[in-house]
C-alpha cells in the first residue's frame, strides 16, 4: 500500500457516510470528523496541545471541499451545513451535503462504514439539478425537506 493510498484511507475513515435518494435526485451526506480532518491536511495542527477552533475557517472548508471532489469526482456540488444536522441526537457541527452527478449504485459499496466507491461515470447535469443548485442559501433546506418529504431512504 503506497503512502498516498494510506493516505487517502485514513483521510475517508474519519468520515460517516449516510446517502439519501429522492424521486429526482441523489444525495450524500456526510458527517465529518473536522477536527481529525484538520489534522490530516494541516500536519501542523497535530500538537495535541494545541486547542483546534469550535468552527472551520473559511480555508478549512475550501481545503475539504476541494479534497472531497478529488476522492469523489461523482460529486457535483458540496455544501455545508453550519448549523448541525437536523434530526439526529447530539448532531456533529459540520456535516456537508453533496449532490451527485449520477444515480448513486449500491452494488458499487465496498464499505458502509468508510469508503463509497460510487459510479463514476460523468454526466452532464439536467437542467432541473442545475435550477436546483444555483441559490447556494437555499440549497441545503431545499435538499433537506425534498430527502424526508418524499420518504428518502438512508443506508
Amino acid at each position: 500500500m503506497d503512502l498516498e493510498f494510506s493516505r487517502r484511507v485514513a483521510y475517508l475513515t474519519q468520515i460517516c457516510w449516510m446517502q439519501f435518494s429522492t424521486p429526482s435526485l441523489d444525495y450524500i451526506v456526510v458527517l465529518p470528523n473536522i477536527e481529525a480532518i484538520k489534522r490530516y491536511t494541516k500536519p501542523e495542527l497535530n500538537d495535541p496541545g494545541r486547542v483546534i477552533a469550535p468552527f472551520p475557517y473559511n480555508n478549512d472548508v475550501i481545503n475539504l471541499k476541494l479534497n472531497l471532489n478529488v476522492f469523489l469526482p461523482n460529486v457535483f456540488d458540496v455544501q455545508f451545513f453550519c448549523h448541525g444536522f437536523w434530526g439526529l441526537p447530539n448532531p456533529p457541527l459540520y456535516p456537508t451535503c453533496m449532490l451527485l452527478k449520477d444515480k448513486y449504485n449500491p452494488k458499487c459499496t465496498e464499505s458502509k462504514k468508510t469508503i463509497l466507491r460510487l459510479d463514476y461515470a460523468v454526466s452532464s447535469l439536467s437542467r432541473q439539478q442545475q435550477l436546483y443548485c444555483q441559490n447556494d442559501v437555499y440549497f441545503l433546506y431545499l435538499a433537506w425537506i425534498e430527502i424526508f418529504s418524499n420518504g428518502g431512504t438512508c443506508i
